[in-house]
C-alpha cells in the first residue's frame, strides 16, 4: 500500500487498546481513519484528530450499521483502502465448571462468536466491494485487511475455551480470503498478539499475570498495544505479506542501536538487509566470501566491516567475531542469510540416475550447518550484551524460505534444509530466552535474487500464477523490510513468518478452472489436470 499518507483505514473496535493505538500509529503518519465502534470515547478522539479521522457508530454485528458507516467513509474520503478488525470481546469461562456443576453458558458462546467471528466476517464481506472500486496501485493493489486474532488461537488455556475457538476461526480465514480477493488485488494478514495491556487484560489479577509473564520467553512482560500497532504499519506497507498469520507474542527495538552481523551478504536478501539496517543508522558486519561484500563495507564507511567467512568453518566464524567486538564492540543482531540451491531430483528417471550425494551434503552443510554454526557460535558474545529496556540482548533472524513448506519435486533437498532452519526457531527461542535473546525466522517465497536468475521466464510465469497477490517476484528490500520490523519489535519471537505473497503449490488459476469444471454429480470436485510444478517432469 506504500507510505502510510495514502491510507484510508477503516478500523473496528477503535476507541480502546490495539484498535486505538493502530488509529493513532496511522494518523500519526499522516494517514485518515474511519473509527468505528460503540463507545462514545471514539467519537472524542475523532474529534481530537482533526480532519484525518471521522467516527462512526458501529456494531460489527449489524448489517445496517456498517452499510451506513461505508457510505459514510466514501463521502468523507473517498473510499478506503486498509480494514482492520480489531473489534473483539471476551469471557473467561470453562467447558463445565465442575466445583458449580455448571455447564459453559450459551450466551457467552454466542456473544462471543457473534462479535469475535461473524463481526469480523460481516465488516469484511461488506467492505470489499467498496475496496474493490479502489485504483490499483504501483503492485496492482487495491487494499489490505488485516484481521486481530490473537496467540490463544494456538495456547489457549481451559477457561478460554470459546475465545481460544473464535480466534482459531478467524486464523481460518486468512488463507481463503486471500484467495478469494486475490484477484481484486486485496491482500489478507492476520495478527496474532499474546498477552497486551489493554481493558481486556485488565480484569486478570496480579498473580495470575505474573504467571502468564513467566511463560514468556522474552521480554517478560505484558506487550503493549503500540508495539502491535507497529506491526499493523508493517503489513499495510509491505505489499508481499499477503495470506499470512503472524504471532506477535514478545517486543521493540530502534535500528541507530542495532550491530548486526549478517551472513551472505553479498547478494540478494543478505545485501538488501544490510542497506536497510546502515539507512537507518545502524552498523553491520559483513561475512561473505565475496570480495562484492568488501567493496560494499568501503562503500558504507565507518558503519560496515566486511569478514570473510565460510559459514561451515568454525575458525572463520570465531576470528570474525573478535573483529566484531573490536570494531564495534560487540553484536546484538544476527541475520542468518547465507545459502545455496542446487536444483536435483530425487531420482531422474530419464536418466536413471539417483540425486547426487555430494548436492546433498553441500545443501546441509551450508544451509542448515552453517546457520547453525554461526549461531552456536555468536550467541556467547550476544549474551555478554547489557539488556535493553525490555530485558533483551539480542535477536537472531534466520532466513529460511517458503520451500519449508510448498517444495516442488527438484527442491527436495533444498526444501528440506529450509524445514530444517524452520525447525530450529522454537527450541532455539527457548534456549535463548533465559539469555534475553529472541529467535525468529523470516520465510520468503519466489525473490528476485541470483538464485532465481537460473529459472527460464517459462517456469517464472507459472510461479507467479501461482501467488494470490502481487502477481510478481518478491524483492528483496521487501524481504529486508519485514526484518527490521522484526528486530525493532521485541515481541515477536519463536515464530516462523511466511513472506510469499500467498504462495502455495497447484494454486495457478487453470488448476481452479478446471476444479470448477469438474464438479461431479455429488458435488465432490474432481481434477483432470494438474498443473506441473516448476520444472517437473510432467
Amino acid at each position: 500500500m506504500g507510505k502510510m499518507e495514502h491510507i484510508v483505514a477503516y478500523i473496528t473496535g477503535a476507541a480502546n487498546g490495539i484498535g486505538k493505538a493502530v488509529a493513532e500509529k496511522i494518523v500519526g503518519h499522516g494517514g485518515k481513519v474511519i473509527l468505528a465502534d460503540t463507545s462514545c470515547k471514539a467519537s472524542k478522539m475523532a474529534e481530537s484528530m482533526g480532519d484525518k479521522a471521522v467516527f462512526v457508530c458501529v456494531d460489527v454485528r449489524l448489517e445496517q450499521d456498517i452499510k451506513e458507516s461505508i457510505k459514510c467513509a466514501k463521502d468523507k474520503f473517498g473510499g478506503v483502502n486498509v480494514l482492520v478488525n480489531s473489534a473483539g470481546i471476551l469471557a473467561h469461562e470453562y467447558l463445565y465448571d465442575f466445583k458449580e456443576k455448571k455447564p459453559h453458558s450459551v450466551e457467552n458462546f454466542k456473544n462471543q462468536f457473534d462479535v469475535n467471528v461473524w463481526g469480523t466476517f460481516n465488516v469484511t464481506r461488506l467492505m470489499v466491494g467498496l475496496m474493490a472500486e479502489n485504483k490499483p496501485d504501483a503492485n496492482n493493489q487495491k487494499g489490505v485487511v488485516i484481521n486481530l486474532a490473537s496467540t490463544m488461537a494456538f495456547e489457549p488455556p481451559g477457561h478460554m475455551v470459546v475465545y481460544g475457538s473464535t480466534k482459531s476461526a478467524i486464523v481460518g480465514m486468512t488463507v481463503p480470503m486471500a484467495r478469494g480477493l486475490a484477484s481484486q488485488g486485496i491482500r489478507v494478514v492476520c495478527v496474532c498478539p499474546g498477552y497486551i495491556k489493554t481493558p481486556m487484560i485488565d480484569v486478570i489479577d496480579q498473580e495470575e499475570k505474573k504467571k502468564i509473564i513467566s511463560m514468556k520467553l522474552t521480554p517478560k512482560r505484558l506487550g503493549k498495544s503500540e508495539e502491535i500497532a507497529h506491526l499493523v504499519k508493517a503489513c499495510i506497507e509491505n505489499p508481499i505479506i499477503n495470506a499470512e498469520n503472524i504471532r506477535i507474542d514478545m517486543g521493540y527495538r530502534f535500528c541507530q542501536h542495532i550491530v548486526a552481523y549478517i551472513t551472505g551478504a553479498a547478494n540478494g536478501i543478505g545485501k538488501a538487509v544490510a542497506e536497510k539496517i546502515v539507512g537507518h543508522g545502524g552498523k553491520v558486519i559483513l561475512a561473505d566470501t565475496s570480495c562484492k561484500a568488501s567493496k560494499m563495507a568501503e562503500s558504507m564507511g565507518d558503519k560496515a566491516v566486511f569478514v570473510c567467512v565460510d559459514v561451515r568453518l568454525e575458525q572463520d566464524i570465531k576470528e570474525s567475531i573478535k573483529c566484531a567486538k573490536d570494531k564495534f564492540g560487540g553484536v546484538n543482531v544476527l541475520v542468518n542469510s547465507a545459502g545455496i540451491l542446487a536444483h536435483e531430483y530425487l531420482y531422474d528417471f530419464k536418466e536413471k540416475k539417483p540425486h547426487s550425494v555430494e548436492n546433498f551434503k553441500n545443501q546441509f552443510d551450508v544451509n542448515v550447518w552453517g546457520t547453525f554454526n554461526v549461531t552456536r557460535l555468536m550467541v556467547g558474545l550476544m549474551a555478554e550484551n547489557k539488556p535493553d529496556a525490555n530485558n533483551q540482548k539480542g535477536v537472531v533472524i534466520n532466513l529460511a524460505s517458503t520451500m519449508a513448506f510448498e517444495p516442488p519435486g527438484h527442491m527436495v533437498v533444498y526444501g528440506s534444509t529450509k524445514s530444517a532452519i524452520v525447525g530450529m526457531t522454537v527450541p532455539m527461542a527457548r534456549g535463548l530466552a533465559s539469555q534475553g535473546i529472541r529467535v525468529v525466522c523470516v520465510c520468503p517465497g519466489y525473490i528476485k535474487t541470483p538464485m532465481i536468475d537460473v529459472i527460464d521466464q517459462e517456469e517464472k510465469k507459472k510461479i507467479i500464477s501461482m501467488k494470490l497477490t502481487p502477481k510478481r517476484l518478491g524483492k528483496s528490500e521487501e524481504i529486508a523490510h519485514l526484518v527490521k520490523a522484526c528486530i525493532e519489535n521485541p515481541i515477536i519471537n519463536a515464530e516462523n513468518i511466511r513472506i510469499d505473497m500467498g504462495y502455495r503449490f497447484c494454486q495457478a488459476d487453470e488448476f481452479w478452472k478446471d476444479m470448477k469444471k469438474d464438479k461431479s454429480k455429488n458435488n465432490v470436485l474432481t481434477v483432470n489436470k494438474v498443473v506441473s510444478s516448476p520444472n517437473t517432469n510432467g
